[in-house]
């Protein structure tokens, strides 16, 4: 299996829910046929498998305008639907030499900087804020900056994937 989600993975189990894009630490992503994608946290997640707080504090981000993907909880405490997401991720692009090593720098550090910027939902502490423990550039997937635009090829976006490893 691989643990990003842009090589090659071993086929999804029977009965899984679509296929197997990627498979991480705690979790494995399916595609689904609408458009989104299931993460899915195995057995021994523990605490981590919160995906309908997860799904809260992305809507929470998106609020306050950190790209992140639209996300709802799933039929199991364990699984969280997003909305699909096209693009390399950041590591890609710089391997492949898409992205500039120094620009993957600047957006990296502009997204921690965005989202220490955001407001947390709830707090103990004034200055409380939102922490990403595992943002780094297999985590980012490289998105047009407007997924609607039919005028040409739209800057790339920087888009944290939320996914595990």
């Amino acid at each position: 299996m691989s643990e990003t989600t842009g090589g090659p993975v071993e086929a999804a189990a029977p009965g899984a829910p679509g296929e197997l894009l990627g498979t991480g630490r705690t979790a494995d992503v399916f595609a689904l046929p609408d458009g989104r994608v299931l993460r899915r946290y195995r057995a021994g997640a523990g605490a981590w498998a919160d995906a309908r707080g997860e799904a809260d504090l992305m809507a929470h981000l998106a609020g306050h305008g950190y790209p992140v993907p639209a996300a709802w909880p799933g039929e199991r405490p364990t699984d969280l639907l997003m909305e699909r997401l096209d693009g390399p991720t950041m590591a890609q692009a710089v391997t492949t030499g898409a992205l500039a090593p120094d620009a993957a720098g600047r957006m990296l550090a502009d997204l921690l900087r965005r989202l220490h910027a955001v407001p947390p939902r709830t707090a103990a502490h004034p200055g409380d804020r939102v922490l990403h423990l595992d943002l780094h550039p297999e985590n980012v997937l490289l998105t047009p900056a407007d997924r609607s635009s039919s005028t040409g090829p739209p800057p790339p976006r920087a888009t944290p994937a939320w996914t595990p490893r």
